[in-house]
């Protein structure tokens, strides 16, 4: 589902389950506290700024260091559980360096202390709900005989279950609606329901006119084979059972064929009771479950875009349909294909990815991309890592779009996005699994958060390090400066002491402070007790 908080300025994908407390639902309770007594040293090269802190040591002492230079501390969290903010290791202390005070606002990022005052904000949820199965749950084959319909402008009818309302955050109150077909595509129908179309004049309000419905259908057109190519197909068989991937043809048992649906209506029910419409378009799998099956079922390819935001901001809508018939394939490529499921954050951080691919072609601007995004990543990421976190949702789809944004600049572009959207895995060993079939290497996730932290933290030139960025074109996708992002001057950093929680495959990063002389050494003392799991980096800019 892909919504747009009007409030936040931000839009916003949802699927159906998945839940994560904001500060540690899962906590990570079989890694073992390790004691640090250690003490190491590092002498600095251009060449090498990162050096990988054990966790057995103590103390570091770096040679090398010219004056001006600023360190880093990065953390990474490479497990499903969180870490708790008291197992989580910092710098207690240094020398011969100017020290970046986490609770002095002129010294470190203002943005980052007040980080935890602003995530109390509303951060509203809307869901598709799961699939309800009827008590039948399974149907002979020859049960169906759908009667198919044939396609004339605005002639062919249809009734279809739409929802009309939200109920505790998720769409509700199904009901049979009358549509109307207003377009047909090469690949789709363009139905709209009756109270969301006006005959003549502009598209106002929540009502569109015949012209956006034939332009929503050539734009789905055109992106169409585009998608296909990268990200595979869609099913073309409905499921005849709740328990077993048994289909029939939908060419037998839907009355729109194979042709995909795009449904038009005001979702949620929600334009006449405020002008801060929610959601801007699903794809719920329970459509793609033979009558008689699922509740509520449509029996067929379906999308649903509401019609206020396909009305009043065209652009968003064609960027949220890209957006969700990725989801309709991850549905065939992983569920019907292979028997998996996919975690929400990792199906949303490919249609985001899908969104971000087609942008240029579909010339959508950033503020309708999932582009918009990174300004809530860059204030907000120690909040969710690679994850659905239930209380900070908003966060969680900005979190997961920047990894998955860096990981296809830096990794393959669309080809990564092939290999993750083909492979027999899901989660994160999809994303590692297609790291290195598509490089050759044998990168853990540990190594690709390392890699991560870099990218949000380098941003000056260095002849001698080739360093991970988010600022490169690959294939379509364009290069993301992070550093040239509204309202934000890059991830936020925290004072050299800050101990936070690290969350499941999340990050954190810390500005140690400024190298006061470069004839002396720097050394860094750390806390003694912390997770085993928890990897800790020293960067140096």
């Amino acid at each position: 589902m892909r919504n747009f908080s009007l409030a936040l300025v931000l839009s916003m994908a949802f699927l159906s389950v998945g839940c994560s407390g904001l500060v540690s639902d899962v906590v990570d309770e079989e890694s073992s506290i390790v004691v640090a007594t250690e003490s190491d040293s590092w002498s600095y090269d251009s060449a090498s700024p990162v050096y990988e802190l054990s966790s057995s040591t103590k103390s570091l002492t770096i040679s090398g260091l010219p004056a001006g230079k600023t360190l880093y501390l990065t953390k990474t969290n490479p497990t499903s559980s969180s870490i708790e903010s008291s197992a989580v290791r910092y710098v207690s202390s240094a020398t011969n360096v100017e020290l970046t005070d986490s609770s002095n606002s002129g010294t470190t990022s203002y943005r980052a202390m007040t980080v935890e005052n602003s995530i109390n904000l509303e951060m509203g949820e809307i869901e598709v709900g799961d699939v309800e199965f009827s008590s039948s749950k399974f149907l002979a084959p020859a049960s169906y005989e759908a009667n198919v319909l044939t396609p004339v402008v605005d002639t062919t009818e249809n009734t279809i279950y739409v929802d009309h309302g939200i109920n505790n955050g998720t769409l509700s109150c199904y009901s049979l609606e009358n549509v109307v077909l207003r377009a047909v595509g090469e690949k789709c129908y363009v139905w709209v329901a009756e109270s969301s179309y006006k005959s003549s004049g502009t598209c106002y309000g929540k009502a569109i006119n015949s012209s956006r419905a034939k332009l929503i259908a050539s734009k789905f057109d055109a992106m169409y084979d585009e998608i296909c190519g990268v990200f595979g197909n869609e099913a073309d068989e409905l499921l005849l059972s709740a328990s077993s991937n048994e289909t029939i043809s939908m060419n037998k048992a839907s009355n729109t064929g194979t042709m995909i649906n795009i449904v038009v209506y005001d979702i949620g029910n929600d334009f006449s009771k405020s002008s801060s419409n929610t959601i801007v378009g699903y794809f719920h799998s329970k459509d793609y479950y033979a009558s008689g099956i699922a509740n509520f079922s449509n029996s067929g390819k379906y999308i649903y875009l509401d019609s206020y935001f396909a009305a009043c901001l065209p652009a968003m809508t064609y960027s949220t349909l890209a957006h969700e018939f990725q989801h309709m394939i991850n549905w065939n490529m992983k569920r019907i294909q292979k028997g998996l499921k996919s975690s929400t954050w990792y199906n949303e951080m490919l249609s985001m990815l899908c969104e971000d691919m087609m942008q240029k072609s579909l010339s959508i601007k950033d503020s309708y991309s999932p582009k918009n995004r990174l300004a809530t990543f860059e204030s907000y990421y120690r909040y969710s890592g690679l994850e659905y976190n239930n209380s900070a949702t908003l966060v969680s789809y900005a979190s997961v779009y920047a990894f998955g944004a860096w990981l296809v600049r830096e990794f393959g572009g669309q080809s990564l996005l092939y290999a993750m959207s083909h492979n027999d895995s899901v989660d994160i060993d999809s994303v590692v699994s297609a790291v290195n079939e598509v490089n050759a290497s044998s990168y853990e996730i540990s190594d690709l958060l390392r890699f991560y932290t870099e990218a949000c933290v380098f941003n000056e030139n260095n002849d001698s390090y080739e360093y991970p960025t988010f600022n490169q074109n690959k294939d379509t996708m364009t290069a993301i400066d992070l550093w040239n992002i509204s309202y934000c001057d890059g991830p936020a950093l925290y004072g050299f002491d800050s101990q936070s929680a690290l969350r499941p495959y999340g990050m954190d990063l810390i500005e140690i402070g400024t190298i006061e002389s470069s004839s002396e050494d720097v050394t860094l003392t750390f806390s003694s007790e912390g997770s085993a799991s928890q990897k800790l980096y020293v960067l140096v800019q």
